[in-house]
This record gives structure tokens, sequence and C-alpha cells, in this order.
């Protein structure tokens, strides 16, 4: 195929616009940060009884690792595996929420919608990082 096929085709106007995509993505996005928040409000609701920090933080991520793969299951219809994927994400969710909770710890918002609101976008953001650089 000529060089102009392709030059046309790539800037054609008969598939999907741009704006589209765009728009689909931030639903997504702003789904993801709702369900983000939702599991750190969920897992905080049952992690409240742990004293231990460290304990605290890593069962926080695994718990929230988990309420994403279900979703995750659920959208794409995928099965739920517990392989090496998994261990990656539950590490990069353990420290998102580490380090959001610092963050907002810092800037003193430790409860409320904000906080949930907050922690969903810095997880949701952070894993976004961590996927565009893998």
């Amino acid at each position: 195929m000529s060089k102009q096929y392709w030059h046309h085709k790539s800037h054609s106007h008969s598939g999907p616009s741009h704006p589209k995509s765009s728009s689909i993505n931030i639903k997504w996005s702003i789904i993801w940060i709702l369900i983000h928040s939702f599991s750190v409000w969920f897992v905080s609701y049952f992690l409240v009884v742990i004293t231990n920090e460290i304990l605290y933080v890593l069962l926080a991520g695994l718990g929230i690792t988990i309420i994403a793969k279900i979703m995750r299951t659920v959208t794409r219809h995928a099965p739920f595996r517990l392989d090496k994927q998994f261990v990656f994400w539950y590490c990069i969710t353990t420290v998102s929420f580490l380090l959001v909770r610092l963050m907002l710890q810092f800037i003193q918002i430790s409860s409320g919608i904000w906080y949930y609101l907050l922690m969903g976008c810095g997880i949701f953001i952070i894993g976004q990082i961590a996927r565009r650089i893998r």
C-alpha cells in the first residue's frame, strides 16, 4: 500500500473521533476513582480494630486490590487469578495507599468524603503511572 494511503488512513475521521475516546477514558477514570474510594472506605471500616500501622497498610492494600480485581473481573468477564500480576498490583496498590495516606496526614485530612475521594484518586493516578511505565 502506498504511503499516501496510510497517511490518509491515519488521519481519517471515519472511525471514532478523539474526543469521544477521551470521554470514555474520563468516564472509566471516574468510575475507577469511585471504586477505589469505596474500597478504601470499605476496607477501613473492617480494619478499624487493627492498631499495628504496618499490618493495617498491608491488609488495606490487599483488600483494595481484591476489590479492584473483582470489579475488573466483572467488567472484563475475565477469571479471577492469584498470579504474579495480582502480586504486582498488590504491591503497587499498597505503596500507593501508604503514600497517599501519608500525604493526606501531612495536609491534615484524615476522614470524611474528601479523604476517601482523594485516596481513590491518588491510588488511581499512581496505578496509571505504573501501568504506563510497565
